[in-house]
Parts: structure tokens; C-alpha cells; sequence
């Protein structure tokens, strides 16, 4: 886990600052007593009221240091959202990577699905159609590789149900592309298998492959997934 910098301690003093961030759009410094106490996203200042001259006491900075922590995550998980669609479960490992608590991890995480920036469901569905079309995967292995990425099993199963059934075109052309004209079923059956098919898809597709080896010819130079 990664060291996060020591909080500051809840105090009794007087609001004397609120200082636009340079570096971080949308994001100002709270200074209590002349000091930087914490940083916030500016619509969260402005949701707290906080403004120069305000009292606070200890409990209020404990409220405003929460909201800091709130913030933080906030801003990390959407960060790393911009970069890529994730399943809920990496952002929340994420989270606790960087040393924010698992309650707070959960709090983001749900707040998120509110908002629409997480839907696992959707998520499993791209990876589903991605994993068909573009890779050539079988069930098995799709499966495998959803639930390593925390995806529940419900979620799993809608994605699965939803695509449409595919034949062995593909995949045929693809293990001649790969192994030639006159493939090696014990090579070909390795490579369907690491592919994540099963025994009854394996055994149809080589005798597929068997059927149209002799008189199936593939452009030159073509690439197979």
C-alpha cells in the first residue's frame, strides 16, 4: 500500500484563506489560522460554505477533512475512468492501493454507479463482444477473465446471454491461417483450449477444419487474431 501524506488535526481556529489551486483546475486550498489545513474540489467549498472569516471548530474539521478524503478518491477514480472503461472492483482496489480506507473505497465506488461512470454490466457486455469478435475467444475463457476482474457471476451471465450465437467460421479460418492447410489436431486442440473452448466446440471445430482443409485457400500476408 502506498504511504499517504499524514492528515492534519482537526483544530478550533478562523477560516483565513480559500486559494485557487494553479496546477489542479477545479480544485482550492483551505487554510485555517494561517495554515494550509486541506485541499477540496472547489463545488464541494462551495457546497460547505466555506468561506474566509468562518469559525470552525474540531468537529467541523473532522467533517472537512472527510469531505477532503471524499474528494481525493473522487478525483483519482475518475482520472483513471478517463483513461479507460474499468470493472468496479479494480477502481476500489485502486483506491485501497493508494491508502484510502475500504469504507471510503465503497463510497466512491457507489457513488460513481449513481452518476453512471461504473456499470459492470455494461462493462461485461464490451468485454464479451470484444472478446468474440476480435480475439476469438471461447466462453471459458471469457468467463474466467471477467470474474479475475471482480465482475459478479450474474453479470457474467446477462453478457454471455446477450451475444448472439456465432458459428466456427471465424475461428476455422483463423486455425488455418495459423496452422496451415494440414494442421496437427493435438496442436490445433492446445491452442482452441488456451482460447477457452470447450471439449464439444473443440471437436466440432476440428472437424471443420478437417472438411474444408483440402480446398480452403487464405489471402497471402492476411493476419489472424
Amino acid at each position: 500500500m502506498l504511504q499517504k501524506q499524514e492528515k492534519p488535526k482537526p483544530v478550533n481556529g478562523i477560516i483565513t484563506a480559500i486559494d485557487t489551486q494553479s496546477a489542479r483546475t477545479g480544485r482550492v486550498s483551505v487554510f485555517i489560522d494561517g495554515s494550509f489545513f486541506c485541499g477540496l474540489n472547489a463545488a464541494t467549498a462551495a457546497r460547505m460554505r466555506l468561506k474566509p472569516g468562518r469559525p470552525v471548530d474540531e468537529a467541523f474539521c473532522v467533517v472537512l477533512l472527510s469531505a477532503a478524503e471524499q474528494d481525493s478518491a473522487l478525483n483519482l477514480a475518475l482520472a483513471s475512468l478517463s483513461r479507460a472503461s474499468q470493472p468496479a472492483d479494480r477502481i476500489r482496489k485502486k483506491l485501497v492501493l493508494r491508502g484510502f480506507s475500504e469504507q471510503t473505497a465503497a463510497s466512491i465506488i457507489s457513488r460513481l454507479r449513481e452518476e453512471g461512470y461504473l456499470n459492470d454490466d455494461e462493462y461485461a457486455r464490451k468485454f464479451v463482444m470484444d472478446a468474440i469478435r476480435l480475439k476469438k475467444w471461447g466462453m471459458i475463457r471469457i468467463k474466467k477473465e471477467l470474474s479475475k476482474k471482480g465482475i459478479q457471476p450474474d453479470s457474467i451471465q446477462k453478457a454471455v446471454d446477450l451475444q448472439p450465437e456465432t458459428g466456427t467460421d471465424e475461428i476455422v479460418r483463423v486455425v488455418l491461417k495459423k496452422f496451415g492447410q494440414q494442421p496437427d489436431t493435438v496442436r490445433v486442440t492446445r491452442f482452441l483450449q488456451y482460447r477457452g473452448y470447450s471439449w464439444e466446440e473443440i471437436n466440432r471445430i476440428i472437424r471443420v477444419v478437417r472438411k474444408t482443409s483440402n480446398d480452403q485457400q487464405l489471402p497471402d500476408g492476411e493476419d489472424f487474431p
